[in-house]
């Protein structure tokens, strides 16, 4: 169970006449107010969450928690989903503005933060958008690729080297490092006056930040294809390895071959080139364009952004990055995260499957947001450890 987040430690300890009790191992805290029953919450960290979506998940999560109430711990809030939120019924505290709202009788307590504002919708007139979208995403992946590797591996990353690595211009490189710098998910290593190289001294919230942005326009369509389990089905999908050119399975089937929580498997989302034609992917699964009804999701976006750190899983041997970018910094990057990339349980049984990354499964699990598969994004976001040294 994740523990209660520093900083929401600290914050709640600012609230004059208020007694906070929190479990140093588990994500439970009672607040104590005199002349009142103690109020019991869960601390539930969530990214990624906007508009009524977010007030449907916030809401589904209080539910879940029984008798202690749902106290989501946020980076930011846009002013109207903060409203949205404040009338479902929902308590937040946020860790960039200090925003905090705890709404369960009998206690009530809103206090506005002095802290970082909320950012702009849209990028302010000639403002090179930098918002982490698209090729931008794929930069936050690639640093969380890096950042989540086990110790005593170059963790520094220069502007040349992300942009090898994320298979980006330099420009974009910089627009996107001086962003999370400015963010506090970076830090800086400075020499002479000019920025030297960046680390990730916020894992969790370079996550938080991406899942939340990462919104670029996605076209699905679905397959119907016919199999005995679930479990053939997946296995079936190593037939596209003949017939398009990259493909990666993506959402809560990966997450879940990742982290395996569930005793079933997810529906199927597979990512295929944007320029790949659907009905080819069909006729190798033996399938067919359906208008609903379909066992396999089909997903395409421009410029792929998924394809360039998707892992393939041989039947046997380690898995292996699948990198189009300069050989010698493609190796490099592999050797750097072998230890992190290591063989998913039970990986025999997948032989020839392709998955995107752990950082985008989590992502792409969330926003999916269906029934439980926000348990399964938990569980694979634990097994990466994500570090903060900011809270």
């Amino acid at each position: 169970m994740p523990r209660v987040p520093d900083w929401l430690t600290r914050r709640l300890r600012t609230l004059p006449g208020v007694r906070v009790d929190v479990d140093p191992l588990g994500s439970r805290i009672t607040l104590h107010s005199p002349g009142t029953r103690p109020v019991r919450y869960r601390a539930i960290a969530v990214s990624g969450i906007s508009g009524a979506e977010a007030t449907r998940r916030a809401t589904e999560l209080s539910k879940k928690v029984g008798e202690e109430h749902a106290l989501l711990a946020v980076r930011s809030l846009p002013s109207a989903v903060r409203k949205e939120l404040a009338e479902a019924g929902v308590s937040w505290a946020e860790q960039l503005t200090g925003h905090l709202h705890l709404q369960a009788a009998p206690l009530f307590i809103h206090v506005e933060g002095h802290g970082q504002p909320e950012p702009p919708a849209r990028p302010e007139a000639g403002a090179r958008p930098t918002r982490l979208i698209g090729l931008s995403g794929r930069c936050a992946e690639t640093l969380l690729l890096l950042a989540t590797t086990p110790g005593g591996l170059e963790r520094d990353i220069t502007t040349t080297r992300l942009a090898a690595l994320a298979g980006v211009t330099q420009p974009q490189a910089t627009y996107v490092l001086h962003r999370l710098e400015r963010e506090k998910v970076l830090t800086p290593t400075r020499s002479g006056g000019r920025t030297k190289s960046w680390a990730v001294v916020d894992a969790a919230g370079l996550l938080d930040l991406w899942g939340a942005e990462d919104t670029a326009p996605v076209e699905e369509t679905q397959i119907y294809v016919w199999s005995r389990a679930p479990q053939e089905l997946l296995q079936g999908l190593a037939r596209l390895n003949d017939a398009v050119e990259a493909w990666a399975l993506g959402g809560a089937a990966a997450a879940n071959l990742y982290a395996p929580t569930l005793t079933t498997y997810p529906v199927a989302t597979v990512w295929i080139p944007n320029a790949t034609p659907v009905d080819m992917v069909a006729s190798a699964l033996d399938g067919q364009v359906v208008a609903d009804g379909g066992s396999v999701t089909i997903r395409q976006t421009a410029k792929d952004p998924w394809a360039l750190h998707r892992l393939s899983l041989p039947t046997k041997g380690t898995v292996h990055l699948s990198a189009d970018v300069d050989a010698n910094e493609s190796a490099r990057l592999r050797e750097t995260l072998r230890g992190n990339q290591s063989r998913p349980p039970a990986a025999d049984l997948w032989g020839g499957m392709s998955l995107v990354s752990r950082p985008r499964a989590i992502i792409e699990t969330l926003r999916d947001g269906r029934g439980r598969y926000e348990e399964i994004a938990v569980a694979l976001r634990n097994s990466l450890a994500l570090t903060s040294t900011t809270g």
